[in-house]
């Protein structure tokens, strides 16, 4: 049998002990929780926030608002090429523009593809 050393504490302590720290890990854990649903909850509504905005707001602002790969990506969508041949184009994958498409689509507070084509060249990013 190995040698044991007596540290001093009871199996009664020891067990108080591993109770105060699971205790102290589930509130960790609820902590993390909340924390990642008042993140969510941020995001949800400062993006509302901003689509409320910029539907306000004319073609121009729209497009001062938005990063140089979302004006990339919308000016190949004003040319007419699909998400596919963007995707190809640009070197990324299919689900990334299709991301943008959809992020473009909230922030013009549109909801079909004409319509994004229809303010690119309001906004003057594609002339006729």
């Amino acid at each position: 049998m190995p040698h044991s050393r007596d540290i001093g504490i009871s199996l009664q302590e020891l067990a108080q002990a591993r109770r105060r720290l699971e205790e102290a890990l589930g509130k960790i854990e609820i902590d993390r929780r909340r924390l990642k649903e008042s993140r969510v909850e941020f995001y949800k509504t400062s993006d509302k926030l901003r689509t409320a905005n910029i539907s306000k707001q004319g073609p121009s602002q729209l497009l001062d608002s938005l990063a140089p790969r979302e004006k990339q990506v919308l000016r190949l969508i004003a040319e007419g090429l699909s998400t596919k041949e963007i995707a190809s184009r640009l070197q990324i994958s299919f689900k990334t523009v299709d991301c943008y498409r959809t992020r473009l689509l909230r922030k013009a507070n549109v909801h079909e593809t004409a319509s994004l084509v229809r303010l690119a060249f309001q906004s003057g990013l594609l002339s006729a």
